[in-house]
């Protein structure tokens, strides 16, 4: 199919550019301006506007944190806002990047710690000597938490058109680029073939997040392989029918992760300490979200963070599971790479002990006690 292998062509392309970067990345004097934003003060300042203290700067460590400001780092801005980080004595940057510079970033060390999974171009990084450890959990698809989701035109449901998944037969369906590179389009692969289809019996077609409801509202896809808030906003704005969560492709599934860069990792003290804080803004945040305990003081960071502003979109969505331990789960990521390995954009299967460092959060785990179940 041509779209096939244009998508395949063009991820070649970004990434021989992701690699290269990552590669050049160890040498790279400094993050460009654009990756230090103003408008995110670190929790020293907003913990002294709130309660008065004057808190000296110098006995707080600064920690350099990436972000997409997305709901999968809940845990993180709020272990951020509500003083965790501070107790744990760090100071807490948090920056706004895109997840191919926040990968360069970790990689080189000039980012401390952030969210990124094992796509590809991470695992093809690793192969050439590009390190970074992936160390928690961050948000997994699972039954109630399936926040990655299939969504269909309306039009097409309310007709009758589709029905069941092999009515998506000869359809465009967009998931997000990078084509075939991310364990994303191998859950939508799952999807597709628990539906008796291939990828090859649809027309894949790869938008950006932003731009798949624009999709469906003008016609140009009939399905989108959406995140939240996206799936809702395509419900609530009648543009689609919320068709088939992530959860029945197989599930659980650990789709974020937070990771830290290696020189990061190497001082265990402060990258413990890191970890232990960000596990009680996870825990705060599966109170809100799993228990429905203290939710509105929780939805009220949030929005204060997030682009999602109204607070009872916070109640239509379908929120990630977070583990209250940082709990990896790694279940199917050997299929993902031979996902990967077939499509031609990983030429062999990485050893995932090497990639994945659970001590950090074992230690959290066990200076935190049980969570309550």
């Amino acid at each position: 199919m041509r779209t096939r292998s244009a998508s395949r062509a063009s991820y070649r392309v970004g990434l021989g550019v992701l690699v290269a970067a990552l590669a050049l990345a160890w040498s790279a004097p400094s993050l460009p301006a654009a990756a230090r934003p103003a408008e995110h003060p670190s929790s020293v300042a907003r913990a002294a506007g709130r309660t008065g203290e004057s808190t000296a700067p110098q006995a707080l460590t600064p920690v350099r944190v990436g972000m997409q400001y997305i709901i999968s780092d809940s845990g993180l801005l709020l272990a951020d806002d509500l003083g965790y980080m501070r107790e744990a004595g760090i100071d807490f940057q948090g920056l706004r990047m895109d997840n191919l510079d926040l990968q360069t970033a970790l990689a080189s060390g000039q980012m401390d710690a952030g969210g990124v999974g094992p796509t590809a171009a991470v695992l093809n990084a690793f192969l050439r000597g590009v390190r970074l450890r992936m160390v928690a959990d961050r948000g997994q698809v699972t039954p109630g938490h399936s926040y990655l989701a299939l969504v269909v035109r309306k039009d097409l449901c309310d007709s009758g058109q589709v029905r069941e998944m092999a009515d998506l037969r000869g359809r465009r369906v967009s998931p997000q680029p990078p084509s075939y590179g991310t364990p994303a389009w191998y859950l939508l692969s799952k999807l597709l073939e628990n539906g008796g289809l291939r990828e090859d019996d649809v027309d894949l077609v790869p938008l950006a997040l932003a731009d798949q409801n624009a999709g469906l509202a003008g016609g140009t896809i009939d399905a989108a392989w959406n995140v939240e808030p996206g799936p809702t906003a395509a419900v609530d704005n009648g543009l689609g029918v919320w068709f088939r969560g992530g959860d029945e492709a197989i599930g659980p599934f650990d789709l974020a992760f937070l990771a830290y860069s290696e020189q990061f990792a190497g001082q265990t003290d402060l990258a413990r300490r890191f970890m232990t804080a960000f596990l009680r803004g996870v825990r705060v945040y599966d109170d809100a979200f799993t228990r429905d305990q203290g939710k509105a003081e929780t939805v009220s960071v949030l929005t204060r963070h997030l682009a999602l502003k109204d607070p009872a979109l916070y109640d239509r969505i379908r929120a990630p599971y977070m583990d209250p331990n940082g709990t990896v789960n790694l279940r199917g990521y050997s299929e993902v790479q031979d996902y990967f390995i077939r499509h031609g954009v990983l030429p062999q299967t990485v050893d995932l002990a090497q990639v994945f460092d659970p001590s950090f959060a074992e230690y959290a785990a066990a200076q935190l006690g049980p969570y309550p179940q």
